[in-house]
């Protein structure tokens, strides 16, 4: 699978290993130590490194909350096309390394303040962040980390939304997702993520968001309704709490 080392300040090796399917939801403290995600490492190296295996350990050692475009991987939640890389880094942080490898993939970064969780979507098609009100009404308090793998999206929802005290209502419809990869059919969306020192409300933002799914307060009771952007804000057909 390839290795990827980094050397000096941070002295830590990491083996590039792609993460078989697995269904596990995770809200539980994390052990990852706090370090200086701006520090310069002197060496970073890839051996043929799989792209997501390598997106995914400079996030981690950059300390980067991460949530990939939908419509750039396939049913496993991998990025597609697949891309390896062997390249040597001097002297780059791993924030850096991870932006300049995106930008060879005519991908790119794009920071929500918001939630704090970064979405990597195509450098052409930068999407408008769009959480800032449900974060705002919170007052949850930060969960350490919060992994989920594979885990469809309607439960990846109401898992947040129960944790974040909001009483829901989203479409069966939303369940399912056009692949975005030159299919003509569409596909049910599961999720993966790893992120750490969010509250509830951040996370199901950046997750509503990224699947462009708005949510909304019904007015005629205490529920939140969930629909696709742009749809009229109407309780939906085939709803289900």
């Amino acid at each position: 699978p390839g290795t990827m080392k980094t050397t000096g300040i941070l002295n830590s090796r990491a083996t590039a290993v792609i993460i078989g399917v697995c269904l596990s939801v995770i809200l539980a403290p994390s052990s990852h130590s706090a370090t200086n995600t701006d520090e310069i490492i002197p060496v970073i190296q890839m051996e043929n490194v799989d792209l997501n295996a390598a997106i995914l350990n400079l996030a981690r050692q950059a300390q980067i909350n991460y949530i990939l475009e939908p419509k750039l991987v396939n049913p496993d939640g991998e990025l597609v096309p697949r891309a390896m890389i062997t390249m040597r880094w001097q002297n780059k942080t791993a924030k850096h390394v991870l932006a300049e490898i995106l930008e060879g993939h005519g991908l790119t970064m794009v920071e929500n303040p918001a939630t704090t969780v970064t979405r990597i979507t195509y450098a052409n098609q930068l999407p408008k962040p769009n959480a800032a009100n449900l974060v705002a009404g919170g007052t949850n308090g930060v969960i350490p980390l919060i992994k989920m793998d594979m885990i469809s999206i309607d439960a990846a929802i109401r898992n947040l939304a129960s944790r974040a005290q909001l009483e829901i209502v989203l479409d069966r419809k939303l369940s399912r997702v056009s692949s975005g990869l030159g299919e003509d059919r569409t596909r049910p969306i599961e999720v993966s993520f790893h992120w750490e020192n969010l509250t509830a409300r951040q996370a199901l933002a950046a997750l509503l968001d990224n699947y462009d799914l708005n949510i909304a307060k019904d007015p005629t009771n205490s529920d939140y309704l969930i629909t696709r952007k742009h749809q009229t804000v109407a309780k939906p057909t085939g709803a289900v709490k």
